[in-house]
């Protein structure tokens, strides 16, 4: 099965790998053709307008009422008692990781279970073994999913059951902390599993931890509440900046005394902010004005994208085979390209129009498969700008 590759990873820096035509545009029409992440949706005028009306204070010493405001928000929306506003999801990750094992056992010899997959271990630079000592477990879901050996294609309790470390043999490192994911590469964990997770890493004297990036998806794509998920782990990080569209920001919640072990990791890191309120009232503005409604709009969008691109010769690979929310996986090799040839391809659209709009963005590379992610500020025509490329690419090689 053909892997996607990250940007960092890939043949070339992405600035070569997309568009080099430049524009002019700036705000949400910079971003209308934009499929490299949903990070790079730009602030709406209505956004901006919250921030000249809203109030400041020093949050090292809890006084920003945005801030507060924002945090007491989002912990309700996920019926958890505290919450802590911070830079990225990569902290807010790293933050409970640490709190948790810190919590759970005081410190190494000890383990941390995931999906091999999990942004915890493959996109955040090391920071598990870097931070606390902590060995990661990583279970192969997608690879095993791939050859048959399994029939779900998400970490499961049986996962947990089989593969975590409960021996006190002095020889092992015993697992802690288990972490899940949701959604994963665009595929939503059924709540069922969240559920029966939760129950056995409770029984096994664990903690679980759930990053929640883009739980917001997870929660349109099955209909459950954030709070019906955050029930079953001890804690969450959801992300603020990507699909739901804000500038910056990620909330962790969970228990008192993880919120409070975190808040004490997050001035050790350096990641304590001052009048960080200007962030936390762009956030809420995004929250309520992008969740739940924008996000369906994109996974429809997302969904027709990868029917189109199918009919034209294509191959999805999302695991499973199937859009379940706002990311599409597509696999180039059947047409025989790479994803430089169709990030080429997309240049030359861009070079040969005068309209003003903006360029198509893919990330390329020498890989076949190419991950495609949908944000609400994409055009309309996104998709049918999109799949005429790829059209008149495929008309140019079969001539």
């Amino acid at each position: 099965m053909s892997t996607y590759v990250g940007p960092s990873a890939r043949s070339k820096p992405a600035s070569s790998t997309t568009s080099s035509v430049s524009s002019p545009l700036t705000g949400p029409a910079a971003v209308a053709y934009d499929f490299r992440s949903d990070t790079v949706t730009q602030p709406t005028p209505a956004m901006l307008a919250t921030l000249a009306t809203a109030p400041f204070g020093d949050d090292v010493f809890s006084e920003d009422p945005s801030i507060t405001s924002l945090e007491l928000h989002v912990a309700q929306l996920l019926n958890k008692p505290a919450a802590v506003f911070v830079t990225s999801g990569t902290l807010a990750n790293q933050l409970a990781i640490r709190a948790h094992l810190a919590l759970n056992g005081g410190g190494p010899p000890h383990s941390v279970l995931c999906d091999s997959r999990a942004h915890v271990t493959c996109w955040e630079a090391g920071g598990i073994p870097a931070h606390t000592g902590a060995a990661v477990i990583g279970v192969p879901v997608e690879k095993d999913y791939a050859l048959g050996l399994r029939a779900e294609p998400y970490l499961t309790a049986k996962d947990v059951t089989q593969l975590a470390i409960t021996s006190d043999d002095e020889h092992c490192a015993p697992t802690r902390l288990v972490c899940v994911e949701n959604t994963c590469n665009g595929a939503v964990m059924p709540l069922a599993e969240v559920q029966q997770i939760g129950n056995v890493a409770r029984s096994l004297g664990m903690r679980t931890h759930m990053d929640g990036a883009r739980l917001w998806n997870a929660c349109v794509a099955t209909g459950d509440s954030p709070s019906a998920y955050a029930a079953h782990v001890d804690s969450v990080s959801v992300c603020l900046s990507k699909g739901i569209g804000a500038p910056v920001g990620s909330v962790l919640v969970g228990e008192v005394d993880v919120i409070k072990r975190a808040r004490h990791l997050r001035k050790m890191y350096g990641g304590g902010w001052r009048q960080a309120g200007v962030l936390a009232a762009a956030a809420r503005f995004a929250l309520d004005h992008v969740y739940p409604g924008e996000l369906q709009k994109t996974h429809n969008m997302a969904r027709c994208m990868g029917d189109e691109l199918v009919k034209l010769g294509a191959k999805l690979v999302n695991v499973p085979a199937k859009v379940e929310t706002n990311m599409v996986f597509v696999d180039w090799s059947p047409l025989g390209w790479t994803c430089d040839q169709v990030a080429k391809a997309i240049e030359q659209e861009a070079q040969q129009r005068a309209d003003g709009v903006a360029a198509i963005k893919v990330f390329g590379g020498s890989s076949p498969v190419m991950r495609l992610v949908f944000h609400y500020q994409l055009a309309e025509d996104a998709v049918d700008r999109f799949v005429a490329v790829v059209k008149g690419l495929k008309e140019e090689k079969e001539q």
